[in-house]
């Protein structure tokens, strides 16, 4: 017969987890004193030199992961030759004549591979009528050509302009210049252009095809209140009459 439960052997008494965590928690004092923990002492402004080198080795916010100072320069040096940074003394790395302050060469690399693929796809196909071409063989240099957009006063011209790209393009817009006189509110007689995309509204997603079809959408719907020609400018909010036929003799004359 099974005995009673109180004739059962006691359980053994619960191990107080107070005491059970404390000494979990316990560590060898030595070890603490050589690697605080918190906001001790070796946050201080006076704490000693071989305290932050033993926060260091322990792996606290100032690590250096067990590097000298020394090693650590020596890794940067090399890292920015590796990627044609300027060295300390300003100077570009030899062999490195393209490199241009923080961007360098790798900058240009990439600029020149997104310039060959852009002028690719206008020998391919040409874009709304608008062709590009090398001037002197010169990669950052072009010559683009838009067609006059049917329905407006530079129907049947065609309008050249000239590009320079920067060596960090796309990331910043090119110049451009129109080579080609054209009647228009913002275009003026020296062929500046005043377009947003060309300045604040820069962004790397465009290319010179889309510029190239922003411009023309300016030709067929002119902004009269951001003018470079203020005479064209406000002509076309007086008698839009007038500056139509203006617009349409330049074009006969220069864009033929």
């Amino acid at each position: 017969m099974p005995a009673r439960r109180s004739q059962r052997e006691p359980a053994a008494p619960a191990a107080n987890s107070r005491s059970e965590m404390s000494l979990r928690g316990t560590r060898n004092p030595n070890a603490q004193a050589a690697a605080p923990r918190g906001r001790g002492s070796a946050r201080g402004r006076n704490a000693p030199a071989s305290t932050a080198a033993t926060r260091g080795q322990s792996g606290g916010r100032g690590a250096m992961g067990g590097r000298n100072l020394a090693e650590i320069t020596t890794n940067l040096a090399s890292l920015a030759r590796e990627v044609n940074l300027p060295t300390a003394s300003g100077s570009n790395p030899p062999g490195n004549a393209s490199a241009t302050g923080a961007v360098g060469g790798p900058t240009r690399t990439l600029s020149t591979s997104r310039l060959r693929k852009e002028l690719a796809n206008f020998y391919k196909e040409e874009s709304e009528g608008c062709k590009v071409e090398l001037e002197n063989d010169n990669l950052y240099h072009w010559i683009a050509t838009i067609p006059g957009p049917s329905g407006t006063p530079y129907e049947g011209g065609r309008f050249k302009m000239w590009l320079k790209f920067p060596d960090n393009y796309p990331f910043k817009a090119p110049d451009l210049l129109f080579k080609t006189k054209i009647y228009h509110c913002n275009i003026n007689i020296s062929g500046l252009l005043c377009l947003d995309i060309l300045n604040y509204n820069w962004s790397p997603a465009l290319s010179v095809s889309k510029l190239l079809i922003s411009i023309m959408s300016l030709l067929a719907d002119p902004n009269p209140n951001s003018p470079l020609n203020a005479e064209a400018a406000s002509l076309y909010r007086k008698n839009r009459t007038k500056h139509d036929e203006n617009a349409r003799k330049w074009t006969e004359k220069y864009a033929k």
